[in-house]
């Protein structure tokens, strides 16, 4: 389905670089199953949002 747009992590931290990286922080460590990578969003403070294939 279109869970991929949605679906990261258990637990996404942002990172306080600049711009913010998404590290996420899952039972194992990885982003998931259906997400490559995820971003984080432009708000104060950053939240890991989204996810892309």
């Amino acid at each position: 389905g279109d869970d991929v747009k949605s679906a990261c992590c258990d637990t996404c931290l942002c990172t306080k670089s600049n711009p913010p990286i998404c590290r996420c922080v899952d039972i194992r460590e990885t982003c998931h199953s259906a997400c490559n990578s995820c971003v984080c969003t432009a708000s104060i403070p950053p939240q890991c949002r989204f996810c892309y294939k």
